[in-house]
């Protein structure tokens, strides 16, 4: 038995070797969704790249691995029986696989985008939630939708049985709570108090006699059900609630924020009794076993933990890696090209060689965005955290860390060597001078929810993508795009001047050429589009990443274009032709280990490994 857990694996040879028990390090990714078997032997874990991993219990062990979705698993439910896992991707499909072969039997469609999921008690009936605003209740006996139900305003977030099977509740990005009869598709009651933020997660106490949400705006609500009234509010929270749930005895509930804390309420109360720190990231899903002896939490730096539920200390904690491609920028000289990652990570590319320097390390909060001084002597870096940190590019030393000042944040820029300008999700444009740490906001919009602005300090004119929320309540702007589409404003005239579309999925990153003549744009549909800002037309369209292309920025020149994708490679492209020049990938946990013939290693373990780099080489 050998523990690999901290060692460089790198160009090893272990081809014959016996591996039997050896322990490496565990690839999970960020984790968006849990479930524990109903036996409480195994749990399963949702992740990016289409991946439903399937865990012992007792020692963390890998026991299945399926992989069918395109992007996210947002869902993940055992059927009550144990045999079946149903997992609702961001792709829109739901797929059953089989505990014992491992094998997906089948996939159900019609769903937009990303599902939620609930089992009835009976396991009969599967209800799942979209992201395009419908509910569908699905025979599972027969594998058929039997009722689609009338389509919300917004999305539905969450799906939820009672514990008879006679109900089930859904919520949504309009602040509601919505009961529906299952036999008759009805809705039966909506909870609402004043508020109208997005309610993210919900789950009913084990009686059925209460219901406990949570939401946009940090706060639960526990829900009377026969009276349809709030009797509790908790707050505690400093960011979104992303999950909740009961224990099985009904007197705790647990709930993970984007706070990266987890917290336990006294459900007589109202009272937090407990936080459970120790995620670096925001805790996206929480789960308790059927014993209520262990909490799992899943969060976006990568790991899942158990928790002693007596205890405030986590029992085992399973590490993953990620290295998503988050945002790209060129030096002043255009020979040196950042990079940072979802998994925390910064490196300094020589586009000459393709050659990597590290020079921060993953600690498990994404980078958003990267910006070189024009003197090209600090890069500027913005995390996940909303914290903004200065590096000295020779000494790779961070010379000062700013702490969070407005909510998440897009883009840097510097305009001189002194001032950094910060522009944010919700419009918001502040500047901060990084010798007085002192921040100087310049514009305040009223805007919910930008996923990508850029600046043509040529023509005056500023680029907007907008996320899908934000189009909902913005009515002006609800007819004209979605968050597949452009905007592009005229800044002297205050007023949209063209809208740019032709991106089929979530444009996240768009950028200016220096000569402000044309623009590129990143998608959620894996393409890079590059738009003639003279004809206001889609003159190119660059194909090669396999996933999301999160960022896209533009060589001083303006020769290249660089993009990064969640399918963790750079790519440089020639801006006037379109093709791809080169590809950056850095190096795996186990990138070129040699496992030909090794023994003592099962199927799903190989599978694994060669998913993180090692090779097998056949005859």
């Amino acid at each position: 038995m050998s523990d690999f857990s901290n060692a460089s694996l790198l160009n090893s040879y272990f081809s014959v070797a016996y591996l039997a028990d050896s322990f490496f390090t565990r690839s999970l990714s960020s984790v968006s969704s849990l479930a524990f078997s109903p036996d409480g032997n195994f749990f399963a874990s949702g992740e990016p790249y289409g991946i439903v991993r399937v865990l012992e219990t007792s020692s963390g062990k890998e026991f299945l691995l399926y992989k069918g979705h395109l992007g996210y698993v947002r869902s993940i439910v055992f059927s009550p029986d144990g045999q079946t896992i149903v997992s609702g991707g961001e792709d829109g499909t739901i797929k059953l696989w089989n505990m014992l072969t491992g094998q997906c039997e089948q996939t159900l469609s019609g769903h937009m985008n990303w599902v939620s999921l609930t089992f009835s008690p009976d396991g009969q009936t599967l209800v799942s939630g979209g992201g395009d605003g419908t509910i569908k209740i699905w025979n599972m006996v027969t594998k058929e939708c039997r009722q689609i139900l009338q389509k919300n305003d917004s999305w539905v977030r969450s799906v939820a049985f009672s514990p008879d099977g006679n109900t089930f509740a859904s919520s949504s990005e309009d602040g509601t709570v919505k009961l529906w009869d299952i036999v008759t598709g009805k809705c039966s009651l909506t909870l609402q108090e004043n508020s109208k933020d997005p309610v993210r997660s919900i789950a009913f106490s084990p009686h059925g006699k209460n219901l406990v949400s949570g939401g946009v705006d940090t706060t639960l609500k526990l829900w009377n059900i026969p009276t349809g009234e709030c009797c509790l509010t908790f707050k505690q929270h400093a960011g979104f609630v992303w999950s909740v749930t009961f224990s099985p005895d009904g007197k705790t509930i647990a709930s993970g924020s984007e706070d990266s804390t987890v917290k336990l309420w006294d459900v007589a109360t109202g009272k937090c009794y407990k936080t459970l720190q120790g995620h670096t990231h925001r805790v996206r899903a929480v789960a308790f076993s059927p014993d209520g002896q262990i909490l799992a939490s899943g969060s976006h730096d990568a790991t899942v933990k158990f928790w002693d539920f007596n205890k405030e200390e986590y029992t085992q904690i399973l590490q993953g890696y990620t290295n998503w491609i988050r945002s790209v920028n060129f030096s002043p000289d255009g020979q040196i090209l950042a990079s940072g990652s979802e998994d925390g990570s910064v490196k300094l590319w020589n586009l000459s060689t393709a050659q990597y320097i590290q020079l921060v390390q993953g600690d498990g909060s994404c980078v958003i965005s990267v910006a070189f001084s024009p003197n090209g002597q600090i890069l500027a870096t913005a995390n996940g955290d909303g914290i903004v940190k200065l590096w000295e590019i020779s000494t790779r030393k961070c010379l000062q860390a700013f702490p969070k000042n407005m909510c998440w944040i897009l883009s840097l820029t510097f305009t001189d060597n002194r001032t950094l300008d910060i522009r944010s999700e919700d419009g918001t444009l502040v500047t901060l001078d990084i010798i007085t740490g002192k921040y100087r906001e310049i514009l305040r919009e009223d805007i919910n929810w930008l996923s990508a602005i850029a600046f043509n300090a040529n023509t005056q004119i500023i680029a907007r993508a907008y996320g899908e929320e934000n189009t909902r309540k913005l009515k002006s702007f609800a007819k004209a795009h979605g968050g597949n589409t452009i905007e592009l404003q005229d800044t002297l005239k205050g007023e949209c001047c063209n809208i740019l579309q032709g991106h089929t999925g979530w444009v996240s990153s768009i950028a200016f050429s220096p000569n402000g003549k044309i623009l590129a744009s990143g998608s959620g549909d894996s393409t890079v589009k590059i738009w003639d800002l003279l004809t206001k037309r889609c003159s190119k369209t660059l194909k090669g990443h396999t996933s999301w292309v999160r960022t896209v920025s533009f060589s001083p020149d303006g020769k290249i274009i660089a993009s990064g994708s969640n399918d963790e490679t750079i790519k440089l492209w020639n801006s006037e032709t379109g093709k791809c020049l080169k590809t950056l990938k850095s190096d795996r946990p186990y990138e070129r280990m040699n496992i030909t013939g090794v023994e003592g290693l099962t199927d799903t373990e190989k599978s694994t490994l060669k998913a993180l780099g090692a090779i097998e080489e056949t005859e």
